[in-house]
């Protein structure tokens, strides 16, 4: 008999734990439902919707998408080891992923700062005006800013001087320790006549040293520069074939004791000074040069005049045409 009655009480006990579990598992299916009808009607809470759906693609095999601030920023899709992360935080009492923020995740690395320069990588610079430009010269409004302006004609093919010209700039559009000076220039002449134009000069009336010139000399092309000591740094070169119309791109560099001419993209010679050239103090005469110069005006169409306060590289000036 008692060993019935044990039965009994055994039975009576499955049973009631049976229906506790219903009864367990009844309530979390509803609450479960709960939510997802919450959820979906945007009355739970943001950072529970925001849990669901990323668990909820996660679940489907879908990469998560970063939501909220982080994501407007530019911080790019959550990844599928942030959703694991997450889930390990959760497990153990930790942050859960909220807000699509995986700083906030235990184990996720922080987001790196987006504008924050590579281990090795050097910051960009300011970058100044075009590589150190100092003098540019293309148009009417660069016309008003020179000093003298007479009988420079301007239109949409650039700025055309006769003989008579004259365009001058202030003291010190010229640095001495170096410099390149670039331009383009459409001869009204022949190469082979016997003419003296005058393109560019840096130099004070009647003074032999801190010279610099580029002219056509007879039917040559020169490039000169006289430093200090009044030594000259000649580069001839020969320009008979050049033909009325025909555009060419002329090109001069000075600087560390050393001068370049390039010619349609080509150098086409160079020299050394000793001395230094001190052009601060000369005004720079445009497709012209001084009254009672030695040279006349261009006669030529000059076009993209610019001056610059350094010495080009070589890869910017070869192959110019």
């Amino acid at each position: 008999m008692e060993r019935a009655q044990i039965f009994v009480i055994a039975a009576v006990i499955a049973a009631l734990g049976l229906l506790g579990a219903r009864l367990w598992l009844e309530r979390g299916t509803t609450d479960v439902d709960q939510w997802v009808r919450e959820t979906r009607s945007g009355s739970a809470p943001a950072a529970d919707r925001e849990r669901g759906s990323i668990e909820a693609e996660a679940a489907k095999g879908k990469e998560p998408k970063a939501r909220g601030t982080d994501a407007q920023a530019g911080g790019g899709p959550a990844r599928s080891d942030d959703i694991a992360a997450a889930g390990a935080a959760r497990a153990h009492g930790g942050t859960s992923l909220e807000s699509g923020k995986r700083s906030d995740v235990i184990g996720a690395p922080p987001r790196p700062n987006a504008d924050a320069a590579e281990p090795n990588q050097v910051a960009d610079k300011p970058v100044e005006a075009e590589d150190g430009l100092l003098l540019s010269v293309a148009n009417a409004q660069d016309i008003d800013r020179a000093n003298v302006s007479n009988e420079v004609e301007v239109d949409e093919n650039g700025l055309k001087f006769t003989d008579d010209s004259q365009l001058v700039y202030d003291n010190g559009s010229v640095h001495g320790d170096a410099g390149t000076i670039a331009f383009s220039l459409e001869p009204q002449w022949d190469g082979k006549e016997a003419s003296d134009n005058s393109f560019v000069q840096v130099r004070n009336e009647d003074e032999w040293s801190n010279r610099l010139q580029i002219v056509k000399n007879g039917s040559y092309l020169r490039f000169i520069l006289a430093d200090d000591t009044g030594q000259e740094a000649d580069i001839s070169y020969k320009i008979d074939d050049w033909q009325p119309g025909q555009q060419h791109r002329i090109a001069v560099t000075w600087g560390d004791a050393r001068t370049a001419l390039y010619v349609d993209g080509r150098l086409v010679g160079q020299n050394t000074y000793a001395g230094q050239f001190r052009a601060e103090d000369a005004p720079l005469y445009v497709g012209s040069d001084y009254q009672g110069g030695d040279y006349v005006g261009a006669g030529a169409t000059i076009r993209d005049f610019k001056v610059y306060g350094k010495v080009l590289p070589y890869s910017r000036l070869a192959g110019r045409r």
